[in-house]
């Protein structure tokens, strides 16, 4: 699990993004998981399982990886300006 980050948020994970598909598709989620990891590629990271998800046929799994994208630009962003804040304290 990651570390909370500025405002107590914390990174979205490799985990979260199977647990989102866990949460939507159940059963069925283990092999969409597996299509998604494979294209994504030998390490995955979140980007490339994001971008993979976007593939995907069902648009369910494509709301999932926008969801995660969401997610993962606002700790960035929230993140960089943390940082900028801090450093002109």
């Amino acid at each position: 699990m990651n570390a909370p980050g500025p405002y107590g948020l914390r990174a979205p994970s490799l985990a979260d993004a199977r647990t989102a598909l866990d949460n939507v598709f159940g059963e069925r989620s283990e092999a969409i998981w597996r299509r998604v990891t494979d294209r994504a590629g030998g390490e995955p990271t979140l980007p490339a399982v994001i971008a993979a998800m976007r593939e995907e046929s069902d648009p369910v799994v494509g709301l999932c990886a926008q969801s995660l994208d969401i997610r993962l630009s606002t700790f960035e962003y929230l993140s960089a300006a943390d940082h900028t804040i801090r450093s002109v304290q």
